[in-house]
């Protein structure tokens, strides 16, 4: 039950990067005319391209600890992030300085959530005292 929101984070992940895609090639018209329907050509590159991401978000995850529905919660809206940010990346066709930013960004929010989850879970803790409502 630990590992299921790491689980299904990668399968949203690579599922999520399927439909993505597809929305964006097929119905939305965008990318290269040479490849006007090659779904498979552009979901290779742009879920390599966001595996970095998904693999520091899954790192996230794993360190995460507490509630199921916490966790739940954090690997819907972390895979949600990366999906919007692929969405509008492939769209406005954005330079790979873009890509840069977004791996930067992505690590330090990723970065600082563990951190602060961290400190919490150590102030409940440590008080002995806590009422779950």
């Amino acid at each position: 039950m630990k590992r299921l929101p790491l689980a299904l984070f990668f399968s949203g992940y690579l599922l999520g990067g399927w439909v993505v895609i597809w929305l964006l090639v097929m119905v939305l018209g965008r990318g290269d005319v040479k490849f006007s329907k090659a779904v498979g050509f552009y979901y290779g590159i742009w879920i390599f391209y966001y595996l970095p991401i998904a693999v520091t978000g899954a790192m996230f995850l794993a360190k995460m600890s507490g509630p199921f529905w916490k966790r739940m919660i954090a690997a819907g809206l972390g895979l949600s992030a990366i999906l919007v940010a692929m969405f509008f990346t492939f769209y406005l066709d954005a330079h790979w300085t873009i890509l840069l930013a977004e791996y930067f960004g992505f690590g330090v929010s990723f970065w600082l959530l563990t951190k602060t989850a961290a400190k919490i879970e150590k102030a409940d803790a440590g008080d002995g005292y806590s009422v779950d409502f």
